[in-house]
């Protein structure tokens, strides 16, 4: 029954409006992501407090991954955006043209 209450609160459904698709869920996008963290580390501090090490492990590392990943999406698409640039600083970059004779 939990399991189906979290399910219809964290939904998200399409829905068209004036023409344009949309997706729209209960929660407001500001608050599904820390309602997520806290559901993960009330999880995790359940486990630890029964000794369960190994579901703990993956819950921490769910955990991890949920905080982490906006930064790690933002690191990879800056990427993408200047694939060009060297962080070598030993590496000079330059352009040669050959003369016309």
């Amino acid at each position: 029954m939990a399991g189906l209450l979290l399910a219809g609160i964290l939904a998200r459904f399409p829905w068209i409006r004036r023409g344009k698709l949309r997706i729209v869920g209960l929660l407001p996008k500001a608050v599904r992501r820390p309602f997520i963290v806290s559901l993960f580390a009330f999880t995790l501090l359940s486990f630890l407090s029964q000794a369960e090490y190994v579901p703990a492990l993956f819950t921490g590392f769910a955990t991890a991954f949920l905080l982490t990943y906006p930064w790690l999406r933002k690191m990879i698409f800056k990427a993408r955006q200047n694939p060009s640039q060297s962080t070598d600083d030993n590496v000079i970059d330059g352009e040669f043209r050959e003369k016309k004779e």
